[in-house]
């Protein structure tokens, strides 16, 4: 009767075990996956901050800056005439 009894609780204290091992492993297949998730969010971001970086490293020097509004926003001085050139039909740009 008793060594029942020792199987018996010995038997449920392992299947408890089991469950608690099975749950923690489903927990940590899912923090994986979120830590990827994350990781991959992280290396995007550092990517922009490297791009903005240059960015601004670029247009800190003033002749870029100038470069980059004229570009943008067909700025001229006004001792300047701006001249814009189109192709005949027919010609290659």
């Amino acid at each position: 009767m008793q060594r029942a009894l020792i199987v018996t609780c010995s038997l449920a204290f392992m299947f408890w075990l089991g469950c608690q091992i099975y749950d923690l492993q489903k927990e940590r297949i899912s923090l994986t996956r979120e830590y990827r998730g994350v990781q991959q969010e992280y290396d995007e971001l550092a990517q922009d901050n490297q791009k903005m970086r240059e960015k601004m490293e670029y247009l800190s020097e003033p002749r870029n800056l100038e470069k980059e509004l004229r570009a943008k926003f067909n700025y001229v001085h006004p001792w300047e005439e701006l001249i814009i050139v189109v192709p005949k039909d027919g010609e290659a740009e």
